[in-house]
């Protein structure tokens, strides 16, 4: 008797091919076909897990908003604001994890390359919606965790516009070094007046 699939795993597999086809041509131009190319199945085989590229499409959104969220609390439950010599420097710190840390995959390409894709369908721009909301209260959590105080949900909802200039800069290639450091000191001023509120 063989042995049963684990659908979950083999969807993961399916999107993290997909994500990998994007790294040539535009995510809204990577077919079906490609995925199966990239995994080395057959296109048929594909629907078995997902319906249509739209479904492998959501389900590439979640993945990598689910995946984002992780890694921030991750960095945040890891890193103590007490080891750094600076709030500047713990936040620099976890932006730099966050565009180098080669283990996290396609991170934040994942989530940039999903998030742009908006205007694909109503569907992904749901996703996106849903993730984007996960992301801001994983930032909300760390920041709050760091500097040991609440934030308000406007303040919280800035810093993920910040974040996602950086990642948009990052994947573009127009993030020069050491900008990230006048990005950590408008979060700080942010911080700054959410807590003098």
């Amino acid at each position: 008797m063989p042995a049963p699939v684990d659908k979950e795993a083999v969807r993961l597999e399916i999107i993290k091919a997909c994500q990998r086809c994007a790294e040539d041509k535009p995510l809204p131009e990577v077919s079906l076909r490609d995925v199966a190319g990239e995994l080395g199945v057959t296109h048929a085989s594909l629907l078995y897990y997902f319906n249509s590229k739209d479904d492998l499409l959501m389900a590439c959104g979640h993945w990598a908003g689910g995946e984002f969220c992780k890694m921030i609390r991750y960095w945040f439950d890891t890193h103590d604001l007490a080891d750094y010599p600076s709030g500047d420097d713990y936040l620099n710190a976890f932006i730099e994890f966050t565009l180098e840390d080669k283990s996290n995959e396609t991170l934040p390409r994942g989530v940039v390359m999903n998030c742009a894709l908006g205007e694909y369908s109503a569907g992904l721009k749901k996703v996106i919606e849903q993730e984007s909301d996960n992301i801001r209260a994983a930032l909300k959590y760390g920041l709050e965790k760091a500097f040991d105080r609440s934030i308000s949900e406007d303040t919280a909802g800035a810093m993920l516009v910040i974040f996602y200039g950086v990642y948009f800069c990052a994947f573009n290639n127009a993030l020069v070094p050491g900008q990230t450091k006048a990005v950590v000191s408008c979060i700080r001023q942010l911080l700054d007046m959410d807590a003098r509120r």
